[in-house]
């Protein structure tokens, strides 16, 4: 879920290589790691504790 406002990420998307939130767009990379908030600008950083639990797959 997005830490933000618990939206289940597995209803977003995956765009380069991220999965991004469907409710306001916030990115994270594969390790849960928070690397985009859309509404701060893309260079903007992200803080460190904005992190998504994160679980291996296998396909």
């Amino acid at each position: 879920k997005c830490p933000h406002r618990g939206v289940e990420l597995s209803k977003g998307q995956v765009i380069h290589g991220r999965i991004q939130c469907p409710f306001h767009g916030f990115e994270y990379d594969v390790s849960g790691r928070g690397v985009l908030i859309p509404a701060n600008g893309r260079h903007a950083p992200v803080p460190r504790a904005f992190r998504a639990h994160s679980y291996p797959t296998y396909e």
